[in-house]
């Protein structure tokens, strides 16, 4: 049976990996800071939040990994 310890260690790895996906997603967002959809305005508005809810949710993503990467396991 999994103790405390050892279940917040595997959760600690699993969101290691997330951070290393969402700053690979940040990255990638990066080289694509100009809106695709240029066919109309309403599409480049659309891309645009689309792209700042992205950054909102990989980035309180990260901020939760590292909380939980640095408490201490007991």
């Amino acid at each position: 049976m999994f103790s405390a310890a050892s279940f917040l260690l595997v959760v600690r790895r699993l969101l290691l990996v997330g951070v290393r996906l969402a700053f690979l997603q940040v990255v990638s967002l990066n080289w694509q800071s100009e809106p695709v959809l240029t066919c109309s305005p309403y599409a480049a508005k659309l891309q645009r939040q689309l792209t700042f809810v992205t950054w909102v949710f990989w980035g309180l993503t990260a901020i939760f990994a590292l909380i939980i990467t640095f408490l201490p396991a007991t």
